[in-house]
Order: structure tokens, then sequence, then C-alpha cells
């Protein structure tokens, strides 16, 4: 005959306890965790998708299972990074001290189980994983998924074509400057040359030059504001 465990028995006598989070990243985790570092884990994606922090187990091992959707699993290895795609129904297991994260697009979700011989302090978070973060998090879903949407080979981050928010912004900033104003300064520059050319604009408008000085220094001012807002957002 069988009989329930409550949460408390479990965690009493068998050291077995559930924890369920909304991560930072937006996913939702729901775990059945042992205190010797053992667990099982559903992961379900955020609504835009996201990656997760990279981390490396001392001696745990994580056999991820896919269950609905795709991801890419992402590790630092012999001085490089790689990423392989696996779609729905692949299982792969991570190996101890290996750098490695998870990206799990929309709607994805997946199972994993850690388990081994290791404790509550198996799972690192180090200067070494955050090096890795800040490399493999600049990789967009588009990336990802273009070179990999047939296959599970791993992907050299050399082939991919990474571009931060920061040197997109930069492109724009040298390159995609607000049209308006460029047309600004065009008009600026050679209204405050006609200014001194025959006093071209004085005779046309009848108005003092004092004015005409006064508009262009105003559509000038324009012109830095914007350049100004540029180099802030940058």
């Amino acid at each position: 005959m069988t009989s329930d465990i409550t949460s408390e028995e479990a965690a009493r006598r068998h050291g077995i306890t559930t924890r369920h989070q909304i991560m930072e990243n937006g996913e939702f985790r729901f775990r059945l965790l042992k205190n010797d570092g053992t667990a099982y884990l559903r992961t379900e994606a955020s609504s835009t998708g996201a990656w997760q922090n990279s981390h490396y187990h001392k001696r745990l091992r994580e056999t991820f299972i896919v269950q609905h959707g795709w991801i890419a699993y992402a590790i630092f290895e012999n001085g490089s990074a790689r990423i392989t795609i696996f779609q729905g129904g692949k299982i792969f297991t991570t190996q101890p001290g290996l750098i490695h994260n998870i990206y799990m697009p929309k709607d994805a979700v997946i199972h994993t189980v850690k388990h081994g011989t290791g404790d509550d302090n198996d799972r690192v978070e180090d200067d070494k994983t955050r090096d890795f973060d800040k490399i493999i998090t600049r990789v967009s879903e588009i990336n990802i998924y273009n070179y990999n949407n047939e296959n599970t080979l791993p992907v050299s981050l050399k082939k991919i074509n990474v571009y931060t928010e920061e040197y997109r912004h930069f492109d724009k900033l040298i390159w995609q400057v607000s049209a308006w104003g460029t047309a600004i300064f065009a008009v600026t520059a050679v209204g405050a040359n006609s200014i001194r050319t025959d006093n071209f604009l004085v005779s046309g408008t009848g108005l003092p030059v004092n004015s005409i000085s006064a508009g262009f220094l105003g559509l000038m001012f324009l012109v830095i504001l914007e350049l100004s807002d540029e180099l802030h957002r940058f």
C-alpha cells in the first residue's frame, strides 16, 4: 500500500526539498533538490528567450533533455568557445570542470538531472565564468540559429558575427548620424559662408546680420545637441 510523504518529512528524513523560481532572465525553474548536490530541474523559457549564467561543476555532471523546441549549448574548452544546437528529443551530458552556458529560445522546455558525487557547493561561478558570459551572451538568437538550424555540430564563435549593442551604436555614430542633423550642419555651413559673401542673405531676406547669425548659431546648437546625445548613449 502506498502512502504520501509530506514535504516536511522529505526534507527532515531524506534531505530532499523543492525550490521554484522565476529567474532574472525570465525563465521558470522548478527544482527537486537533494542535500548531496544532486537534483532534478524543469526549466521553461522566458517569453523572449535568453542565456543563462555560465558556470561549471567541481564533480557533478548535468544531463540535459530537450523536451520542447531547441536549445544552444555553449562551452569554453582549450582556450576557445563553441556552440552546439540540440533539437527536441536530444540528450547530452556536461563534464566536471567544463565552463558552459545554455540559451533557451521562447517556448523551449528542458529537463536537467544533476548526478554524481558532489555537495551543495559543487556549482561554481567565478571570474572565468563571468568572462565567458561577457563573450557568449553577445551572441544573438539569430546568429546562433543561422549557423546551426539543421544540425548539432559545434560552431566556432570566430564564424559568428558578434555585434554588441555598443558596436551597433558606434556604427550608427560614425556612419548613420541622423539625416536631419547632417542636413542642418550643411545648411549652417553654407549659410554662415553666405553672410560673408556679398551680404547675400541680408539683401535677400531684409534681416539684419545679427539675426541671421543667431539663427545659424541656433541650428548649429541643434547639431551639437544631436551629436552629444549620440555620444552620451554610446
